[in-house]
């Protein structure tokens, strides 16, 4: 989608904004409704690792020799 959003701006002098509203409509949608997915996926990923960091310090903590294997 953003490619073809810079396509219909690298060529617009070439048409009438009014012709082409639809397509340029359904771009944007397209490119913000990625965008949103992105912010999504970026989150969920942040909070799993944070998630997977409080245990891995509870098994450090409730082992004592895992704690010589995992260290940090």
């Amino acid at each position: 989608p953003l490619s073809i959003f810079s396509a219909l701006i690298a060529t617009s002098k070439w048409y009438e904004a009014v012709d082409v509203w639809p397509l340029l409509a359904l771009v944007s949608l397209m490119n913000i409704s990625l965008i949103i997915f992105s912010v999504y996926l970026i989150t969920r990923s942040l909070r799993r690792m944070h998630q997977y960091d409080r245990m891995i310090a509870d098994i450090k903590y409730n082992n004592q020799s895992l704690r010589k294997l995992i260290k940090s």
